[in-house]
């Protein structure tokens, strides 16, 4: 696909080019990722976006600063579309439009207005389009392959919770990251140029987050290299030393970490909100006599539950069987494990699903929850998020490790 996409976009360019020895330099190759081109033309197509996209001025100077952490963005892109291919993942042309469509918007634009604005700064659509095919194609890849092996537990949730709650008071900082990864020792000295080059530009002017979005291979590239409030207990040592030292708008880099570098913009800090999470529960009980009873009570509190939209539909049932009704509001984290499993992702009237109960069958219904410091459906989803960019990162290295990558620019 590359090959092909390559040899289309030089004839149209052929004449573009100073003169046929240029034309034909164009078209060599830049790498070759097992038995596949990227040719100089790949990188100068992809220099060309990365350059505008980030708003830095196109001068030799800033090409010959971003071609080595271009070539190396393309190396990752071909190895991930051949995994896609391998897993028989394809993109169709509607998941491209769409992901046009979510740029244009991101830019406040229509497509047509984006599209345009690309030819306007001299960006290929197809540039962008062989770019967007690969983020897709790599995402899906880490959906089905990935996602399925992160389970995230309720001990996993108090664990957060509790670090959560360890952590009142203690500064907060919202950053701004660049992530340059290495995944062998042999690696660690191209990985320090490329955030070096990319720490040269920043310091030259660069805006930070096109800079993120178009180099950094964090999770949060995505959305500019924010990492939002964090405590700095939270970040990788390394980082949380220097972090410690910088005033808010500085800027700091590269970092050595323990599998790549860092870059980091300071963009505020402040202290830990205090955390207040009670709930207020409404239960009912199908009573049962025994183990042999549990069964049809079971049945039965589901059969009720389906019927319950507000504590005081719970109110009632607990009269007509057994149960406390409302409850006295409680800190969440006082209730047993099973009823928080139970109601942590339940809305306001909100039913559980029935637990067994010394007596019976108990359902709750969520009645308020007060304070709302701790989104625990918050933290579930991004524990599963860090899980999957790690397994993320050990998928990349092992595919590199495996392939046979000859540079050649």
């Amino acid at each position: 696909m590359r090959k092909l996409f390559s040899t289309l976009l030089a004839l149209g360019l052929l004449f573009a080019l100073p003169s046929p020895a240029a034309a034909q330099d164009s078209l060599r190759a830049a790498a070759v990722v097992n038995d596949e081109i990227i040719s100089v033309l790949d990188v100068i197509l992809r220099l060309r976006m990365a350059i505008v996209s980030s708003g830095l001025e196109d001068t030799p100077e800033a090409r010959d600063r971003l071609t080595t952490p271009v070539l190396r963005s393309l190396i990752d892109e071909s190895l991930q579309l051949q995994e896609a291919e391998r897993l028989d993942i394809a993109v169709g042309d509607q998941e491209i439009e769409a992901g046009l469509d979510r740029l244009a918007q991101q830019n406040r634009m229509t497509r047509a207005q984006f599209l345009q604005s690309l030819r306007e700064r001299g960006i290929l659509e197809e540039a962008m389009r062989e770019q967007l095919r690969a983020q897709l194609a790599w995402r899906e890849v880490l959906s089905r392959r990935l996602a399925p092996q992160v389970d995230i537990s309720a001990e996993d949730i108090d664990d957060a919770v509790a670090r959560l709650r360890a952590d009142v008071g203690r500064p907060r900082v919202r950053l701004g990251e660049i992530f340059v990864s290495f995944d062998t020792p042999a690696e660690e000295g191209q990985a320090r140029t490329t955030a070096s080059r990319l720490m040269d530009e920043l310091e030259n002017g660069a805006p930070f987050q096109p800079v993120a979005q178009q180099f950094s291979q964090s999770a949060t590239a995505s959305v500019g290299g924010d990492t939002g409030w964090v405590a700095v207990q939270e970040l990788p040592p390394e980082v949380a030393e220097v972090v410690e030292q910088m005033q808010e708008g500085s800027l700091a880099g590269p970092i050595r970490a323990i599998d790549g570098y860092y870059i980091v913009a300071l963009v505020g800090r402040r202290a830990a909100e205090t955390i207040e999470d009670r709930i207020q529960l409404a239960e009912f009980i199908v009573p049962a006599a025994g183990e042999e009873d549990i069964q049809v009570a079971t049945a039965e509190a589901a059969r009720l539950a389906q019927e319950v939209r507000s504590c005081a539909q719970a109110n009632s049932l607990a009269e007509q069987y057994a149960g406390a009704g409302t409850l006295d509001s409680q800190p969440f984290d006082a209730l047993s494990a099973d009823v928080r499993d139970a109601v942590s992702g339940l809305g306001i009237g909100q039913p559980s699903v029935p637990l067994q109960v010394e007596g019976g069958v108990a359902v709750y219904t969520v009645c308020l929850r007060e304070g709302g410091g701790i989104d625990r459906q918050a933290i579930e989803s991004n524990l599963r998020a860090e899980r999957i960019e790690l397994l993320a990162r050990r998928y990349m290295r092992d595919l590199r490790r495996d392939a046979n990558v000859e540079i050649r620019l």
